[in-house]
């Protein structure tokens, strides 16, 4: 049986993030350099206690289109097309029903693109930033 003396919180919070780094990332060849960058997080678990307390707030907003539709700003949807925790259709989608939205799917990219090709996230990011100087 588990026990905090035994395993330390924050160990099994890397472990998770560690083991679900697959998932999170598309390109192989960017997988050691996210590795490497977890091995650096400063991991805890403060997080776990009211979660398991169920006094941890929902991180899900109601109705979110409308609360960014409400803000009157311009958005970006940027999304890794093979992300595999949160498909890039529903950022497509999203984007059509905000009046002020862009989407910009990165092709070879995951749930991490801006791991997976940060040349293209970033490029994303500029011509969004820039889209108004134009």
């Amino acid at each position: 049986m588990y026990t905090e003396q035994a395993v330390p919180l924050r160990t099994l919070t890397r472990a998770a993030a560690t083991a679900g780094a697959r998932a999170n990332v598309w390109r192989a060849e960017s997988l050691p350099g996210y590795l490497r960058r977890l091995s650096e997080v400063r991991f805890t678990a403060e997080w776990l206690r009211p979660y398991r307390a169920g006094v941890m707030p929902s991180p899900w907003l109601e109705d979110p289109l409308a609360r960014l539709s409400a803000a009157g700003r311009p958005v970006l949807l940027l999304h890794g097309e093979k992300d595999m925790t949160f498909p890039a259709f529903l950022a497509v989608q999203a984007a059509a029903g905000l009046p002020q939205a862009t989407a910009v799917v990165l092709p070879d990219a995951g749930h991490m693109a801006h791991i997976d090709d940060p040349a293209a996230w970033l490029a994303a990011v500029r011509g969004f930033l820039t889209a108004d100087e134009a």
